[in-house]
C-alpha cells in the first residue's frame, strides 16, 4: 500500500499530466484551424496569379484607348486606380540626325583582341 505522501505526489503528477494532455489537445485544434486558414490564403493567391496578367492587359488596353481617343474619363478612371498614363512622344528624326548616323565611323576593334 502507498504511504500518504506517495499518494499525493502521484495524484499531483496525474493532475499535471492531465492538464498537459488537455493543453496539447487545445493547441492541436488551434494549429489545425490555423493550417486551414493558411491553406485557404495560399489557394487564393494561387488562383489570383493568372488574373494579374489579365488585369495588366486590361489596364494597358484602357491606357492605349485613352491615349488614342484622348479620353480624359478613361485617364481619370485609371488614375483613380493608381495607374499613371504617360504618352511617349514619337521619335522625330531630322535630316541632320539621319546624316550624322550615316557619317558615324564604324566601331573599331580593340588592339590585342582575339578574333
Amino acid at each position: 500500500m502507498l504511504e500518504r505522501w506517495q499518494f499525493w505526489v502521484l495524484t499531483a503528477v496525474a493532475l499535471l499530466t492531465a492538464a498537459m494532455v488537455a493543453n496539447n489537445m487545445y493547441r492541436f485544434s488551434a494549429n489545425r484551424q490555423l493550417q486551414a486558414e493558411v491553406s485557404q490564403r495560399g489557394l487564393f493567391i494561387q488562383q489570383s496569379v493568372p488574373l494579374e496578367n489579365l488585369s495588366r492587359d486590361i489596364a494597358i488596353a484602357l491606357a492605349q484607348l485613352g491615349v488614342q481617343s484622348q479620353d480624359e474619363q478613361i485617364r481619370a478612371l485609371l488614375s483613380s486606380l493608381g495607374i499613371t498614363v504617360t504618352v511617349n512622344q514619337p521619335r522625330v528624326e531630322t535630316r541632320q540626325a539621319a546624316a550624322n548616323e550615316q557619317q558615324a565611323p564604324a566601331p573599331t576593334e580593340r588592339k590585342g583582341a582575339r578574333k
